[in-house]
């Protein structure tokens, strides 16, 4: 059913005496110029209904559960700070919490909302784009909208929504500008257009591929218009309106608050944060597995993700909309056009910029966040495709038209009920509370008044948002490792950690002015009575820390204690340490069958699985302190043999240890070494295997081949 635009002609022929044909003509004009908006909020309504149905209940862990505690407090997320997204999540949290919903909840449910709101516009730019074909914009937007990334994505409370709604609304504005025979709303639409594309960079700033490519669309198609002194000064004026929620940053009441990131009460801080100066502002990530030229891997990363869910369909469909499009639709070629090249613009330039490690499960998950922007218009295009095909069907079946929509319409709501049918159950996220208890259960180990310090966004979020959004144990005080290298944390954050002592302005073991993390806990670790508490681990770059302190396995966490007496807590005796770390162990983390390693709930699941065995290293390096303490040594290969045979999360240094541990029995005096010794070898064959198996380095090999190689005598 197309947009007609024949109306006015038919309502002139229709004049005189009652409506006559052309009076008809008109009404039906106005009907069908209706529908679009009607069907789109059908869709809308369908995706809403379904998002909310499968929402996270609480917390999902990494950004997600970051940006939910800034919300709570009105505090500055990460860089480059996300204001309107946060202001969004709080109006939700306020209204919604007032019902009794958890605040994560709510700022979820407005990504749903924000998610359903990008699939209207995606309907209505396939609309847009092949003259009203209904039918073939309900399916393009419900094979996006059902497609798994944006489905996770619109039920957490992620940026990808929001950024997946402007993606949306800027190509429909773009292409509703470069229709033909609109031209007295035309300068409407680009003034409205230059607002959206400032409020658009407050969000995601990945965004800026598609917004420079409708620009430059937008003027070469209005040039003469547009470039004029008042209208310049407008369309400026209204891309720094749009720039506004940037304001929030040096006005947040929770600027400063625990968690709150950066120094934005100045001019060079504010600047900083804005370009991500911090991460390098054409880059995803700064840590020190950063890698450079990905481009090719990452585009067949990508083609390989946008084939596979749905057997290519989408991507074939998007080929046939870049070709034909233009013949199908010439009142559209102009904007299937600008589709066409912001998709090969962003998804080329992005993956030229990401340096995110692709060898690693959990670091493809995050890269591959970014590929929704491409799928925005990879669908649209999807879209134009299927118009053309259901075009191509009508001619072959001898209609002058496209086929009926009365029967293309209802086979599309048929396959959306395929489409969400078949995955709402590997989907539906509404009884997953994984990261919620598991940190509850980790924030509820800690002694009164505890100090802890978190490397890993997954911990430092998860607590943040227990104790800032649900006021639970916010006597523990957390700080971040990542934090503390920055110089603004001590400035800033100091007064939120009364007992910590600060022996410098920041975190890093050689700048000057700054502390090691030895300074760091020599100045905090005072005794049995004040501990100090490591969660995820210390930075392996630092080398001041080994010789004097070390770890010793508290649950989840570590306390630091130091070497010389490392269970002084526990009057000198590591059986009294093992009597109580054994019930601060955490409960079963049971994964569904379908969750994949690069969710945080496996990173949980690792984690957790894996205690017993950092609690049998903990036996086995006691044991060699001690002069091969026998019953250490015993109670190290016992645990570890029985890790290694529930077979959960086994990884190969398990292996090695308990190869480690079954030579030192090997050749204790008052041990059996003949009954360890085919033990022994099993165990570092397995671990040669699995290492090779998984290209990991083995540094010790020269001296496990001569332990293979070891003959013991007869008894």
């Amino acid at each position: 059913m197309a947009f007609d635009r024949k109306g006015a002609k038919g309502g002139k022929r229709g004049e005189g005496k009652g409506r006559g044909k052309g009076g008809d003509n008109a009404d039906r004009s106005e009907g069908e110029k209706s529908l679009p908006w009607l069907w789109s909020f059908v869709v809308f309504g369908i995706h809403l209904v379904v998002y909310a149905g499968t929402l996270f209940p609480s917390i999902s862990g990494g950004d997600a559960t970051e940006l939910v505690f800034n919300a709570c407090q009105l505090s500055v997320p990460h860089p480059p700070g996300y204001p309107l997204f946060t202001m969004i999540e709080w109006v939700f949290i306020k209204a919604l919490g007032a019902m009794g919903k958890n605040p994560a909840y709510c700022a979820n449910l407005a990504a749903a909302f924000l998610g359903a709101l990008a699939v209207f516009f995606l309907f209505l730019t396939v609309a847009e784009i092949t003259d009203g074909d209904l039918a073939s914009a309900v399916v393009a937007s419900v094979i996006f909208g059902s497609s798994r990334l944006v489905w996770m994505y619109s039920i957490q409370a992620e940026v990808f929504s929001l950024n997946n709604l402007f993606a949306c609304a800027l190509f429909f504005l773009t292409a509703r500008y470069a229709r033909p025979g609109d031209k007295a709303g035309r300068k409407g639409l680009a003034y409205f257009g230059s607002f959206l594309c400032g409020l658009a960079l407050t969000n995601q700033h990945t965004i800026v591929f598609y917004v420079v490519t409708c620009v430059c669309f937008v003027y070469w198609q209005g040039f003469k218009t547009l470039f004029t002194p008042r209208c310049s000064l407008i369309l400026a004026a209204a891309f720094l309106a749009g720039l506004s929620p940037y304001a929030y940053l040096f006005l947040a009441p929770g600027f400063g608050e625990p968690g709150s990131w950066g120094d934005t009460s100045t001019v060079g801080g504010f600047l900083t944060h804005l370009l991500r100066r911090e991460y390098g502002t054409f880059r995803l990530f700064s840590g020190n597995d950063a890698q450079d030229n990905n481009l090719l891997l990452g585009l067949a990363r990508y083609w390989e993700a946008a084939t596979s869910e749905d057997y290519g369909l989408a991507a074939f469909l998007a080929g046939v909309g870049v070709v034909l499009g233009s013949f199908c639709h010439k009142r559209s070629r102009a904007g299937i056009a600008c589709v066409f090249f912001a998709f090969c613009f962003y998804t080329v330039t992005f993956h030229y910029l990401a340096n995110l490690p692709l060898s690693s499960e959990l670091h493809l998950g995050v890269h591959a966040r970014f590929w929704m922007q491409s799928h925005v218009g990879l669908h649209i295009l999807a879209g134009a495709g299927i118009s053309c095909v259901f075009k191509a069907a009508g001619s072959f079946a001898g209609s002058k038209r496209v086929l009926d929509q009365a029967t293309l319409l209802p086979l599309s709501m048929l396959l959306v009920a395929i489409l969400f049918g078949s995955k709402y159950k590997t989907m539906d996220e509404s009884e997953n509370y994984i990261i919620y208890n598991a940190f509850r259960d980790i924030l509820g180990t800690f002694p009164q008044g505890s100090k802890v310090i978190v490397k890993g966004d997954l911990f430092t979020n998860s607590i943040r948002y227990l104790q800032r959004c649900e006021n639970f144990r916010r006597d523990v005080e957390l700080v971040d490792q990542a934090m503390l290298t920055y110089e603004w944390f001590v400035r800033v954050q100091s007064k939120n950690f009364p007992s910590f002592t600060w022996p410098g302005t920041h975190y890093h073991p050689f700048q000057e002015t700054s502390f090691s993390m030895h300074e760091l806990l020599r100045a905090n670790h005072r005794g049995k009575e004040d501990p100090v508490f490591m969660l995820g681990g210390w930075n392996p770059q630092d080398p001041t820390v080994p010789g004097q302190y070390q770890l010793v396995p508290w649950g989840f966490a570590d306390l630091v204690a130091p070497r010389h007496d490392p269970y002084e807590r526990w009057g000198g005796s590591i059986w009294s340490w093992y009597e109580e770390c054994a019930a601060l162990r955490p409960g079963a983390v049971d994964l569904p069958s379908h969750f994949e390693g690069d969710r945080w709930e496996a990173v949980v699941h690792s984690d957790a699985t894996d205690i017993p065995a950092k609690e049998a290293v903990n036996f086995l390096n006691y044991a060699l302190a001690n002069g091969d303490d026998l019953r250490a040594l015993e109670k190290a290969e016992e645990m570890m043999s029985d890790h290694i045979g529930a077979g959960l999360g086994i990884k190969p240094h398990h292996y090695r240890n308990l190869g480690i541990t079954r030579n030192r029995l090997m050749t204790h005096p008052e041990h059996n070494n003949a009954e360890m010794y085919d033990k022994t070898r099993e165990a570092f064959r397995t671990y040669l295997d699995l290492a090779d198996a998984a290209e990991e380095a083995v540094h010790e090999r020269e001296a496990i081949e001569q332990v293979l190689q070891y003959e013991p005598r007869p008894l």
